[in-house]
Order: structure tokens, then C-alpha cells, then sequence
């Protein structure tokens, strides 16, 4: 079955630009088509997977959508209220060889200044990527650095971003060794990605081989936390 996606937009006396008058409480907008995905989805399978909103009618969002070869990662920006047109994440369908890409995780620190994170496939399996938007200008997806070292099984994602401010976010997800799915963390410093690391501590819990980071979130700089969960060999547990 063919899909349409759609995206809700929230009235809290700003709408497709214009302001409107609302209760207390605050009216939801009409969903619409996510401008121009429609025309990259030709294989017909879209969806957004995540947004973030650095202010009232400045949001992003990210997802997938298929090109009838394969599916690709796209971006959309709303500015002052108006939706733009959905383009493909620059640069990952060149990493995307194995034609399956998405973004997973979107975070804006600020209007014009957002982190997306994924996965792709090439020839060793799925890897994860960053890319990053910088004055309101996205930049070219790499791939996580480090991250494909440690992915010797070929199964990576980024799963959650989160930026505390302008080009400090931090990314959590998996990786596949040869002990099965391990957790991993990457740091971005003053617009620089370090490498990917295992979780601290989180192997030796993960005796049953079924772990990953499931979701970030940094106060400021430095100071981020993670969420996810691993296999103690009797089954799934939480870790923070």
C-alpha cells in the first residue's frame, strides 16, 4: 500500500505565517503533504520519522522517502511559519549504495542550525551518519566516525541526536560486533564529530548481546544523558 505523508502544524498564534487568534489551550492546524516529498517518492513509501522546533514556526524535519531505486534520507525546513520544499540529505545518497537510508533523529539548537541522524547501507551492511545544518544551510552527511571500526557485523544506526547548542550534540545508537548488538555514544565539540564509543560498561552488562542507546538528550555542552537497553542473557533490562 502506497503512502502520503503528511505533517501537522501546531496554531499557537503562528500559522503558515500568518497569526491567528487561539484559546488557552492551543489548536492544531490542518496536516498537509510534506511539500515536494511527493515528487522525490516515487516508489511510493515516505514518512517523517522525527522534528524538532528551535522556536514558534521554525522546525525541521527528517525521514525517508523511496526514489523507486531504493529508500533515500531527507530534510525539511519550516521558517517564520512556512513550509520549504523536502530535499534529499546532501551527500548520502552517494554513501547509500545499498539504496537504504533514513533519517532517524533531527535536533535544532537553534533556527537554521540542526543535526540529523541515521543510517545507510553500503557493500559491508547498515552504517550510521551525521549531517549537519549550519545557518539555515545543510551540510554533507559523513559517515559516524569511527562507528564502521567498531561495526565488524555490518548492523549501525544513529538512533537519537540531541544538541544542547550550535555544534555541540551528541548522538547515541548501535553497532554489531562479533558479540552481537553493543551500544554506542559520539560527541559533537564546537562543530567537530569525535569517534563513536562503545558505552561505557554497557558490554559487560550485555551478556546476551542485544544492547543499544535508544535516546540522548544534552542540557548543555558536555553534559548529555542516554537511555536504552540491553540483554542480561534472561532478557531485555533498561540502562541509563
Amino acid at each position: 500500500m502506497k503512502k502520503v505523508l503528511l505533517v501537522a502544524v501546531v496554531s499557537l498564534g503562528l500559522l503558515a505565517g500568518s497569526v491567528s487568534s487561539v484559546n488557552a489551550t492551543s489548536d492544531w492546524g490542518n496536516a498537509i503533504p510534506i511539500p515536494a516529498l511527493i515528487g522525490l517518492n516515487t516508489g511510493g513509501d515516505a514518512q517523517g520519522t522525527s522534528v524538532s522546533c528551535a522556536s514558534a514556526g521554525n522546525c525541521a524535519v527528517t525521514g525517508h522517502y523511496d526514489n523507486g531505486v531504493g529508500e533515500q534520507g531527507f530534510v525539511v525546513n519550516q521558517t517564520g511559519g512556512t513550509w520549504g520544499n523536502a530535499i534529499p540529505i546532501p551527500a548520502l545518497i552517494g554513501l547509500n549504495t545499498g539504496n537504504g537510508a533514513q533519517g532517524n533523529s533531527v535536533s535544532c539548537a537553534s533556527v537554521g542550525n540542526c543535526a540529523v541522524t541515521g543510517y545507510y547501507e553500503d557493500g559491508d551492511g547498515e552504517q550510521g551518519f551525521v549531517v549537519n545544518q549550519t545557518g539555515g544551510t545543510w551540510g554533507n552527511a559523513i559517515p559516524i566516525p569511527a562507528l564502521i571500526g567498531l561495526n565488524t557485523g555490518g548492523d549501525a544506526q544513529g538512533n537519537s541526536v540531541s544538541c544542547a547548542s550550535v555544534g555541540n550534540c551528541a548522538v547515541t545508537g548501535y553497532y554489531e560486533d562479533g558479540d552481537g548488538g553493543q551500544g554506542f555514544v559520539v560527541n559533537q565539540t564546537g562543530g567537530m564529530w569525535g569517534n563513536a564509543i562503545a558505552i561505557p560498561a554497557l558490554i559487560g552488562l550485555n551478556t546476551g548481546g542485544d544492547a543499544q542507546g535508544t535516546s540522548v538528550s544534552c542540557a548543555s555542552a558536555g553534559n548529555c544523558a542516554v537511555t536504552g537497553h540491553y540483554d542480561n542473557g534472561v532478557g531485555e533490562q533498561g540502562f541509563v
